[in-house]
Formats: C-alpha cells, structure tokens, sequence
C-alpha cells in the first residue's frame, strides 16, 4: 500500500509562513525605534560640535566686547561645507540642519540647534552662554523634546538627559 503523502512535493504550510511573517514583524517593530535613535545620535555628533564651537566664538567676542550682542559676521566662525551666514539674521544654515544664535542682550539663553531643516519636528541642542541672565549654569547642555512623540523623548534620554520636571527640556550629563 502506498502512503499518500508520497508524492506530496516538501515545503512550508500557510500556517508556518505567517508564523515566520509574524516573527519578522514583531522583530522589525522592536529593532526600528533603536534604530531610529542611533541615526538621530549620530546627526546630533556633528550637531554639538558645531553648537559647542559657535558657543566658544561667542564667549571670546563677549571677553574682546563685554556684550553678547553682535551679528554672526562679528564673530570668528566658520561652518562646515554647504552652510551659509545670513547676515540679517544670527542664523547659520547647513544642508541638514540650522542653527540659531539666541542673542537678544539682556536675554541670552543659548543656542538651538539640531532642528532639521527638512523635519522642523526633530529636538533642539541648547548651550547655555556663560553669562546668560536666566541663572543657567555656565555651559549647561540641553536637549529640548520639540513636541511630544517618544522618538524626540528617546534621543533625549538615549544622549543621557534627566528630564527637568514634566518639561520637554532635559539636562544632559
């Protein structure tokens, strides 16, 4: 007697194939934010080292000058390739990113950065000036959640931040 299932050709049942699929989904809904987070850390890289440059320009105009007040051709900076210094403005612009010199006299927080030109939805890196008159301590760092989705909070916190309070601002160590 021959047994049925003899001349069945071998492979995968339907049942198998969507377990597999599952798997994959499930895997790939894991691994994506962590991915997402390891790219945004990595634009940030060359994002705080242009902040914390433009921070120092600014903290040597302020010894030559005594005054944080300038626009951006007073100061000695140069940004990377692809980057353009309006001069009407204390804004630089880059291929991928912008960057915003909070100069307002009396009111001086900082820097923004880290804003993408392409995806306004992405954090803020903030560099407190030395003598900036909102009692921040000299050169403290911030990564600013600019709205409320967990990938702006993720970075945040994947970079080190404590959040301060129940703000979207978190100091970074």
């Amino acid at each position: 007697m021959k047994n049925a299932n003899m001349g069945r050709l071998g492979g995968f049942t339907l049942i198998e194939l969507l377990v597999v699929v599952l798997i994959i989904g499930i895997l790939a809904g894991v691994a994506l934010p962590q991915y997402q987070t390891a790219v945004d850390k990595a634009r940030y890289g060359k994002i705080i080292s242009m902040t914390r440059a433009l921070k120092d320009a600014t903290e040597v105009y302020y010894m030559a000058n005594g005054t944080y007040e300038f626009k951006i051709g007073d100061i000695d900076i140069s940004g990377p390739n692809g980057c353009s210094f309006p001069a009407e403005d204390n804004i630089i612009l880059c291929n991928d990113s912008w960057y915003d010199i909070l100069n307002g006299g009396k009111n001086v927080v900082g820097f923004m950065g880290a804003r993408y030109a392409t995806q306004p939805e992405q954090n803020a890196y903030r560099i407190w000036l030395d003598y900036n008159s909102e009692g921040k301590p000299a050169g403290q760092r911030e990564c600013v959640a600019a709205d409320e989705s967990a990938r702006a909070h993720r970075l945040c916190k994947a970079m080190g931040g404590v959040q301060i309070g129940n703000s979207n601002s978190y100091i970074l160590q």
